[in-house]
């Protein structure tokens, strides 16, 4: 029987990348290889997280109950990161402590 092949994204734009499940997903995307949008309310978080993980990822101060900002971030996103293969919206877990 034959099996799926597992699918490596090449891009991978994660909400809610400043801490907890969110920082732990971009770790292992990049160590996988992939490049990862850290997206977030807490910059400061997201620019430490970024320098310690490297040029494969791109920080980025977002709050995403502002869709115009969403939009607005979505649509100037760097060549590299432009073709996203994965969502990972994880901010409003982060948010609602779920």
């Amino acid at each position: 029987m034959p099996t799926a092949a597992a699918h490596q994204p090449q891009v991978v734009f994660i909400t809610g990348a400043s801490a907890g499940f969110g920082a732990a997903m971009a770790r292992r995307f990049v160590a996988s290889g992939s490049r990862v949008v850290l997206a977030g309310r807490r910059g400061d978080r997201l620019a430490a997280l970024a320098t310690a993980l490297g040029e494969a990822t791109l920080p980025l101060t977002l709050d995403v109950t502002d869709r115009a900002a969403v939009e607005s971030a979505v649509a100037s996103l760097p060549a590299d990161f432009a073709a996203v293969d994965l969502l990972m919206d994880l901010e409003i877990i982060n948010r609602n402590g779920k």
